[in-house]
This record gives C-alpha cells, structure tokens and sequence, in this order.
C-alpha cells in the first residue's frame, strides 16, 4: 500500500448520497442487490454481513463510457 497527502481541490465531484450494490457469492453462485439511501457504507456492510454469506460491496459510479463499480469492501466469511 502506497500513501501520499492529497489535494481535495483535485475531485471534479462528491457523492452526497450514493448507490450501493452487495454481490452475495455462494456455491458458484452470485445474488445482487442494489442499496439506495444508506447512512454510510458502514450500514451497507452491516447489512450484508448479517446475511452470513461470503459477499463484495461496490458504489456505483458514473463515466462517460457509462455505469462503473468501484469496490468498497469483500468479505469471505
């Protein structure tokens, strides 16, 4: 892992309010769920934790080329 100080003036934008999507894995299959409206990503991963199965969080993100995912946080049990 590489840190480094950063300017915050660099960022063309903050999401105030994002999407969440929690993929569940289990047996070689994937459920997928999208969260609109959490209080933190905290809250999305409490969530999917409660569920028990293996799973990766995402936010989604918007590009000029379209819809992107950024992880957030996996979790394997």
């Amino acid at each position: 892992m590489d840190i480094s100080r950063v300017d915050p003036r660099d960022a063309a934008y903050e999401m105030e309010d994002p999407v969440y999507r929690v993929y569940f894995s289990e047996l070689g299959a994937t459920d997928e769920w999208q969260l609109e409206g959490a209080s933190s990503v905290i809250e999305v991963i409490d969530w999917a934790r409660a569920d028990g199965r293996e799973f990766t969080a995402y936010v989604e993100t918007g590009w000029p080329s379209g819809m992107g995912l950024l992880r957030v946080f996996s979790w394997a049990g």
